[in-house]
């Protein structure tokens, strides 16, 4: 619910991901709007807060170092945790490396394609 009050007007699908590796971490996310575009969005800190409490509620019997979440205006919803390789951390660019490219490589989907 955290993120659904705090994504921007106009949204429809939103892919957000979190990465965390000791106390560190980073959410970035891209959002697709109503017009057909797509754009990069800083989530709150409240919601990679909510990820990190999430992540250390599911650490036993293995942790996880990577999630995405996506989430559609309809309501349809999707969770998937990546580990134990740790991700890349702090991008120069700002976005995290997300980038709808980078999200295609990563899971041959294009952002907003719950299934």
């Amino acid at each position: 619910m955290q993120v659904r009050l705090a994504l921007p007007p106009g949204w429809i699908c939103a892919q957000l991901d979190f990465r965390e590796v000791g106390g560190h971490f980073e959410t970035n996310a891209l959002i697709l709007d109503v017009t057909g575009r797509m754009h990069t969005w800083s989530p709150p800190p409240a919601v990679g807060e909510r990820f990190s409490e999430l992540r250390e509620a599911m650490r036993r019997p293995s942790v996880w170092y990577r999630a995405r979440f996506e989430v559609q205006y309809s309501g349809e919803e999707k969770f998937r945790s990546f580990g134990p390789d740790e991700p890349g951390m702090g991008h120069p660019s700002g976005t995290g490396g997300l980038s709808r490219r980078a999200a295609v490589q990563a899971d041959h989907s294009t952002p907003c394609q719950i299934g």
